[in-house]
C-alpha cells in the first residue's frame, strides 16, 4: 500500500517524457521475456515431437520462426556458432527446424560446426543426430551428413 500512496507523487515531479519512458521500457522487457517464454515452449515442442516421431499437424506453420531458405542465413549461423548456441528455422518447403551446435573445430574445409538438429515437416517429426558443416575458407559450404568414423 505504501507504494501505491507514493507513484501520484513521483508521477507529478517526474517530467512525462521520462516517466513514459520507463513504462515503455517496463512493457518492452515484459514483452521480451513472453517471446523468450514462447520460443521456449516451441522449441520444447519440436523436440518432444520429433524424439517421440510424431505427426506434424501444423506446427511449422505456427512458429512464426524465420524463414531459413538460401545460404546467407546459414552462412551467418556457421560464422557464429559457439557450442551450444543455436537457430531455429522455417523454409517453404513446410519444414521446421532447430538447430543446436554440438561442437566447432576447424579442418581443411575451413571452420566446422557439428550439430544436432530437431526437424518437422509437412507429415512427420524427427531427429538427425549429427551434421557438419563447414565454411571453407573460400566462403564455400562443405556439407557432411554424420561424423567422420
Amino acid at each position: 500500500m505504501f507504494r501505491l500512496r507514493l507513484l501520484p507523487d513521483i508521477v507529478e515531479r517526474v517530467p512525462g517524457w521520462i516517466f513514459a519512458s520507463l513504462i515503455i521500457a517496463a512493457v518492452a522487457g515484459v514483452s521480451d521475456r513472453a517471446h523468450a517464454h514462447r520460443q521456449q515452449a516451441l522449441i520444447d515442442e519440436i523436440i518432444r515431437k520429433a524424439e517421440n516421431n510424431e505427426a506434424s499437424g501444423r506446427f511449422c506453420s505456427t512458429t512464426k520462426w524465420p524463414n531459413g531458405d538460401g545460404e546467407r542465413a546459414y552462412v551467418a549461423y556457421l560464422e557464429s556458432a559457439t557450442v551450444g548456441s543455436w537457430k531455429v528455422n522455417v523454409f517453404t518447403s513446410g519444414k521446421c527446424s532447430y538447430d543446436r551446435v554440438l561442437g566447432v573445430h576447424v579442418d581443411n574445409d575451413g571452420k566446422c560446426i557439428i550439430y544436432k538438429t530437431w526437424a518437422c515437416d509437412r507429415t512427420d517429426c524427427g531427429v538427425i543426430p549429427a551434421m557438419i558443416g563447414c565454411l571453407a575458407r573460400n566462403g564455400s559450404l562443405v556439407m557432411r551428413d554424420a561424423l567422420p568414423d
